[in-house]
């Protein structure tokens, strides 16, 4: 399991999160566990805990988020993440191109712990949402302060915006479960 550390965008960076942290790793052939370790989450702004609903517009406030691109296909998986416990999949065809929701059989859990200056997020991602073989990951996080102010963590940063989905945000790599 490789730690991943996130980097904030410069043009929004926190003046509280101190660090973002992510791991990716395989919790049998059937699900895809994702955790964000964050420093510095005393300001960080969660909304109420709303279930396992799907819902649009996550990324408006604290969200943590998977692009996971197959090595060898345009397309690729958006998954939107709330502490809340709310999320949503999408697909695209290519760079911005929506094709809509991605059906799921099975939703992806998340949830959230947070001490005084520390936040650790889980989700648990149904393989059965993934397609191809061996993927490109983005992993990036909205994270949004009492305040309002929102910073946005990418493994990597390549526009004068944020953008996570610019394919040279996806710097992780993930092989199936069997070769994990």
């Amino acid at each position: 399991m490789e730690k991943h550390e996130l980097v904030p965008h410069p043009q929004a960076a926190s003046s509280s999160v101190k660090s973002v942290t992510a791991t990716l790793d395989w919790s049998g052939p059937d699900w895809l566990k994702a955790i964000w370790r964050i420093d510095g989450a005393g300001q960080i702004k969660l909304g109420p805990e709303a279930g396992p609903d799907r819902a649009d517009d996550l990324w408006q406030t604290t969200c943590f988020e998977l692009f996971i691109q197959p090595a060898d296909d345009d397309r690729y998986i958006e998954l939107n993440l709330s502490p809340s416990g709310q999320w949503n999949a999408y697909l695209f065809m290519d760079h911005r191109e929506p094709a809509g929701e991605l059906p799921a059989d099975m939703a992806p859990a998340c949830t959230a712990y947070r001490s005084n200056e520390d936040m650790i997020v889980t989700a648990s991602i149904p393989a059965s949402i993934l397609f191809g073989d061996g993927w490109n990951v983005g992993i990036s996080a909205v994270i949004e302060d009492k305040a309002g102010e929102k910073s946005y963590w990418a493994l990597h940063h390549a526009d004068e915006k944020p953008d996570f989905h610019n394919r040279a945000c996806f710097t992780a790599k993930l092989e199936p479960p069997e070769a994990a």
